[in-house]
């Protein structure tokens, strides 16, 4: 037979011991052959005390009740309450008819609030009641002292009376889980703490104008959090939003490529659940953007149609800069012998121009190689690019192939063009900065030849600042898709060509 006794932890000193009793199924403990009524009190009652050798002994714990000990009750108004189940029996001995009732007590151990239920017998429990009951033993049970996830109770059982000297008592100390175990996590005020809170949480990203990605966040809400704070780690980039009934939320985020570690990013939603507030736990997921950032968004042809366009534009003012570099037979006057002389010489050694740039993106990298080809068909200008001399790279070395063609062309009247572009900018900053890890793209870490910028600014900008003058030196960029805060400092002391859709760009000083 079983007596279900239902406990809820009336008030008491600290706010984390709210005790009361559920009224609903209402209390009634009377079984056959026994006439019982429940008591709640705070275990102060010294009442039902008799001498050591006229009081019952102790009950047993039924075996297996380990097993069960936490689990949830409905209340009344259908919400479910995390419960401590225990259950005890009385052994077969002559006493048993001395029993006038059982005590249960409940002590939070870290707060040392308690409450005491006691089942009081108003018939006297038979040794002849006890044989009918087919030698069974008398069992009983409570399955509704509701408590709180996260703490431990002590849970104690005596027979009435009491001794006066020692005690009959049986003890177990029993840890109620968090909400993350599964007996419990149903409860409302594990829900209220976001147990089965499940965000699954996507993303989608594009990208603009090669350097800018588009990173959208979407997310499932619950009915018990109204906000999130959504943020990016790393740098820091936060949006906070509130749910306003709805199931799915968005957030978008507009970030700066270069400014992001190498593909991967770290999203965190914090919740702000009814019961831990700002002390949630929150969601956190590791993006590796490289797997989106690498194929091209369908409006990147718009970016190749505005580069390609600055391309003709640049490559016409490289082949005005050479032009003055070697002057026509009427700038000279120069004799028709000298003029004939001139022109073997310049067939023999044609202009030549050295391309320094980064790998930000594959599209930058093809606009580059189309610049280079338009210089060469067009313009009859010897390019030396480490895309078009991987095979001597590869015997030399990045920084001796770097220094030779550097050494070279400044023996000459020669061009060394530098490309700005936002990866320049970010690679510079990593060098000025011997905090900062050095900036690895994913097309460098991709090309036979590896990063060429960092060692080329190496090398040219302390040859740079030394020159007398920058004649070998054409630093422009594609405004389009950079800007001039994208030129190294160094260079803010020469002319900086900003190529412009549809137009020659002028020297932006």
């Amino acid at each position: 037979m079983d007596i279900n006794c239902v406990i809820w932890f009336i008030s008491g000193l600290a706010l984390s011991s709210n005790l009361r009793v559920l009224d609903w199924p209402p209390l009634n403990c009377t079984q056959k052959n026994l006439q019982c009524s429940v008591q709640i009190n705070n275990c102060s009652d010294e009442g039902w005390i008799s001498p050591r050798i006229k009081a019952p002994v102790g009950p047993n714990w039924t075996p297996g009740s380990e097993q069960h000990v936490v689990g949830v009750r409905g209340d009344l108004n259908g919400d479910l309450l995390p419960v401590i189940t225990v259950s005890w029996s009385q052994g077969e001995n002559m006493a048993i008819s001395a029993i006038r009732g059982t005590e249960v007590h409940f002590l939070e151990e870290t707060s040392n609030h308690n409450i005491c239920v006691r089942y009081i017998f108003h018939s006297i429990i038979k040794q002849n009641s006890f044989i009918m009951n087919n030698w069974s033993l008398w069992t009983f049970s409570s399955d509704r002292a509701v408590v709180e996830p996260g703490h431990t109770y002590l849970v104690s059982v005596y027979n009435l009376p009491k001794p006066d000297v020692g005690s009959y008592r049986i003890a177990k100390s029993i840890k109620i889980p968090g909400c993350y175990d599964r007996r419990i996590q149903d409860a409302k005020v594990c829900l209220e703490n976001g147990s089965l809170w499940d965000p699954q949480l996507t993303w989608n990203i594009s990208v603009e104008g090669g350097s800018m990605m588009i990173l959208t966040v979407g997310f499932n809400t619950s009915e018990f959090s109204e906000e999130y704070s959504i943020s990016i780690q790393n740098p820091i980039h936060s949006q906070s939003v509130r749910r306003e009934n709805r199931t799915l939320l968005n957030v978008t985020f507009q970030l700066d490529v270069w400014q992001l570690p190498p593909c991967k990013i770290l999203v965190v939603i914090q919740p702000f659940f009814i019961r831990c507030n700002k002390n949630c736990s929150n969601h956190q997921k590791i993006l590796n953007y490289c797997l989106y950032y690498r194929r091209p968004p369908a409006y990147s042809r718009i970016f190749m149609v505005k580069v390609s366009v600055g391309v003709i534009a640049l490559s016409g003012l490289l082949a005005y800069l050479l032009k003055r570099t070697f002057p026509t037979d009427s700038e000279n006057h120069l004799s028709p012998t000298h003029n004939e002389e001139l022109e073997r010489n310049q067939v023999e050694k044609r202009r030549k121009v050295l391309v320094i740039y980064s790998r930000d993106h594959p599209l930058y990298t093809h606009v580059v190689l189309k610049l280079c080809a338009f210089l060469m068909a067009k313009c009859g200008t010897e390019v030396v690019l480490d895309l078009l001399d991987t095979t001597t790279l590869g015997i030399v070395g990045t920084v001796q192939w770097l220094d030779w063609q550097r050494e070279q062309i400044e023996k000459s009247s020669d061009k060394i063009l530098i490309l700005c572009s936002r990866g320049v900018r970010a690679k510079w900053m990593a060098m000025c900065d011997a905090a900062e890890a050095p900036v690895a793209l994913r097309e460098d870490m991709r090309s036979v030849t590896g990063d060429m910028l960092t060692p080329a600014l190496s090398l040219l900008v302390p040859a740079f600042v030394r020159s007398g003058t920058f004649r070998n030196y054409v630093v422009a960029y594609f405004e389009d898709v950079c800007s001039e805060e994208d030129v190294p400092s160094p260079f803010n002391i020469t002319v900086r060509y900003s190529i412009v859709e549809g137009r020659k760009g002028g020297p932006s000083v």
